[in-house]
């Protein structure tokens, strides 16, 4: 079960907080900040994967196929395939 915060969190990285279909499939924050800590739960489990950022003090995560599940949006619903993660 996702929580208020990984499902907002979750959304904002698909831009479903300005679109009705997932357009992106990233969210960049600071390794330490809150937020990346709730990533790392995601990341555990299997919701969302982690991706080497441009800068060194930054993480990307992206949802994985099965975090749109939990999201109820269809992974085949907008995104190309480079940024699915089955």
């Amino acid at each position: 079960m996702l929580t208020g915060s990984e499902r907002m969190l979750m959304k904002h990285a698909l831009g479903l907080t300005q679109a009705d279909k997932p357009y992106r499939n990233r969210f960049f924050t600071a390794t330490d900040s809150a937020a990346a800590r709730t990533w790392s739960l995601l990341v555990e489990g299997g919701m969302a994967v982690a991706v080497k950022a441009y800068d060194t003090r930054k993480v990307c995560f992206c949802v994985t196929d099965r975090g749109m599940q939990a999201l109820g949006v269809s992974p085949l619903d907008g995104l190309e395939p480079s940024e699915r993660y089955p």
